[in-house]
């Protein structure tokens, strides 16, 4: 009879410990599971974070394209003119040439440059081994002149100087220009349609 107590006493130790033992793995398995939770609200809230600063990254870069396009808005870039034509004094010499080229009525038969200058790489040859003469870009005083400039322009529809063909463009970024280029055969099938068609700027 004593043996059988004692038995049953360990018996119920035994049973108490697995008890115990058990209590533990539950509440560590609960531990774990709120971890996991845990984890996965964070995730979540960490993927809604890092969406909100991408929407707020490309509001930057386009607000950050548009200032650098306006602050471009009074700019020409001329194409096709020998180098050094203009000799070293730049903003004299386009402030004339600008409106005698085109055929513009201005008061004193000159345009007001704030500045101008040659831009881009010298490119080392071109046609008849000739080197390719860097762009013009060139500052009006104001917005204005630029589009009277750009009117007469295309009025002209083609520049000759020294028997070369020159051309005027707008002074847009690259990213701009691509965008309008990807423009190029819906605006050809409207001139074609005989249909006027202008950009928002840029």
């Amino acid at each position: 009879i004593l043996n059988v107590g004692v038995m049953g006493r360990e018996v119920i130790m035994l049973q108490t410990a697995r008890s115990s033992k058990m209590d533990i793995v539950i509440k560590r398995i609960d531990e774990v599971e709120q971890q996991v939770s845990d984890l996965e609200e964070g995730s979540v809230t960490a993927g809604n974070r890092i969406q909100a600063l991408e929407t707020d990254l490309c509001k930057a870069l386009d607000r950050l394209e548009d200032f650098k396009n306006r602050s471009r808005r009074k700019n020409v870039r001329i194409l096709g003119l020998r180098e050094n034509i203009e000799r070293s004094n730049s903003v004299g010499f386009f402030e004339r040439w600008i409106p005698e080229t085109l055929g513009m009525e201005m008061k004193g038969d000159k345009i007001k440059l704030e500045h101008c200058h040659r831009t881009g790489p010298r490119c080392k040859s071109g046609e008849g081994g000739i080197p390719v003469p860097r762009a013009v870009l060139v500052r009006l005083h104001n917005y204005r002149d630029k589009q009277k400039v750009m009117e007469a322009a295309r009025a002209k529809k083609e520049i000759i100087v020294e028997g070369k063909r020159v051309s005027t463009f707008q002074d847009f970024l690259v990213e701009v220009q691509k965008k309008r280029a990807e423009t190029a055969e819906v605006r050809r099938s409207l001139r074609d349609a005989g249909l006027r068609y202008s950009f928002l700027y840029p």
